[in-house]
């Protein structure tokens, strides 16, 4: 899985910024969903609120188009400028790009809106697949850059647009499927770790009980899930009851005596 970022804008937002945001800059079809999908997105990202997984799903869309102009058309790195300022490659907007243009321009108005729109649409598709920004960033613009030939006619800085359409969800959900056939997928964020949960105050939380249930859906797809049990309990992603209720104790204890 690749790694999530640590930084990027937007992360610390409190709840009522959040709000204002959601409230303005949501088209009403788009915010009707996202109650829907908390329950279906990515384990790591359910804690968060719409705006913040939006700023993190932007925030990767960026760094993945920038590593693939880098890697396939033009190694240039950033521009430090004098002032320090960085000059870099922004497919959507340099900073916030939740903040509508400075100009009263309708039609530039009209175009931040429907890069804004399509950005929270193919978010909100990666979170009805459960599918982990990073991977669903990097299959997406590779799918961009190479099966729509945007390498070969040098255009550099694709549309957020271009990631929704049936081809490329398709793409990706096949890839993903790929993805969790060859090995076990989990979450990062501790807040799964069984050390974390909480001993009262209802330790079957929704989320957690998802995410074991994924956990052993995955297992029981391989032919021996010893080795995947044994990783899951070290690592402290799987507990031994949940393991037990699954498998049975004869073969958690088989799994646990592997070395």
């Amino acid at each position: 899985m690749l790694p999530e970022p640590t930084e990027f804008f937007g992360q610390h937002l409190d709840a009522d910024s959040c709000e204002i945001l959601f409230n303005t800059r949501w088209v009403t079809s788009s915010a009707k969903v996202e109650p829907k999908l908390l329950g279906k997105k990515w384990f790591d990202y359910r804690a968060e609120h719409p705006v913040i997984s939006t700023y993190r799903f932007g925030h990767i869309f960026t760094a993945e188009v920038r590593r693939m102009i880098r890697l396939h058309l033009d190694p240039t790195p950033p521009v430090i400028g004098p002032g320090g300022q960085v000059r870099d490659w922004n497919p959507i907007k340099a900073g916030d790009f939740f903040e509508p243009p400075a100009s009263k321009d309708q039609r530039k108005l009209a175009y931040w809106k429907r890069k804004i729109g399509s950005l929270v649409r193919a978010r909100q598709a990666a979170d009805a697949w459960g599918i982990p920004y990073p991977f669903y960033m990097r299959t997406a613009v590779s799918y961009i850059y190479f099966k729509g030939f945007l390498v070969f006619e040098h255009v550099k800085l694709p549309e957020p647009g271009l990631l929704n359409g049936d081809e490329l969800s398709d793409h990706v959900l096949a890839k993903w499927v790929e993805q969790i056939e060859s090995g076990i997928q989990c979450a990062t964020h501790p807040r799964y770790l069984c050390a974390n949960r909480p001993v009262s105050n209802d330790p079957r939380h929704p989320d957690y009980a998802d995410h074991d249930a994924w956990l052993i859906a995955q297992l029981k797809r391989k032919s021996d899930p010893r080795f995947g049990i044994r990783n899951l309990m070290r690592d402290g992603f799987l507990s031994r009851a949940v393991a037990e209720q699954a498998f049975g104790r004869e073969r958690v204890d088989a799994a646990i005596a592997l070395r």
